[in-house]
């Protein structure tokens, strides 16, 4: 993603906070497992419009949301092994 270095954002593109939570943590495939957000979108979140920066945010949610899927599922699958 390239992004102009003499773009201008307007204060309602700066109204939109990031959603990090200082708790960040790589996985396997550079997802932060504090916010979801990919570290492409951590680079660029400060140079990103407001709808890049929406976009990020839905990005982050479904990633996040698969994730409490996929834990909650080997919750299940380890109670029920042992």
């Amino acid at each position: 993603m390239i992004f102009s270095g003499n773009t201008r954002m307007s204060d309602n593109e700066k109204n939109i906070e990031s959603p990090c939570v200082r708790n960040c943590c790589l996985n396997e495939h550079n997802i932060c497992l504090g916010c979801f957000r990919s570290l492409e979108e951590i680079c660029n979140w400060s140079r990103a419009d407001s709808r890049l920066r929406q976009q990020f945010l839905l990005n982050a949610e479904r990633r996040r949301r698969h994730y409490d899927q996929t834990q909650a599922g080997a919750c299940i699958s380890k109670t029920h092994s042992e």
